[in-house]
């Protein structure tokens, strides 16, 4: 079954690259249907893999300085607020 899973996820996150798109929509389905993680975990899952995804691709595109990184600090910050901000505002 890990077999299976880890081709899946590989299939997706060449193809939604190939793309332009996320692969952590698709990566939640594929961890709780054919992995079995339960909902919560998957979501996890998918975010860890994600963001550590984006952290060593980032990399050779800095040191070849085709990253913003005040705009990306910017974009981040206020994506964050976004977040704290919905989820207190459920409290």
């Amino acid at each position: 079954m890990l077999v299976v899973a880890a081709l899946l996820a590989f299939v997706i996150g060449i193809s939604l690259g190939m793309l332009g798109a996320g692969g952590g929509i698709l990566m939640v389905p594929l961890l709780v249907y054919v992995v079995g993680l339960e909902t919560k975990r998957a979501i996890v899952t998918s975010l860890v893999v994600v963001g550590a995804t984006s952290v060593l691709a980032v990399v050779p595109h800095a040191r070849a300085g085709r990253v913003q990184f005040k705009t990306a600090i910017v974009f981040g910050l206020a994506g964050m607020a976004g977040a704290f901000g919905e989820d207190a505002s459920r409290s």
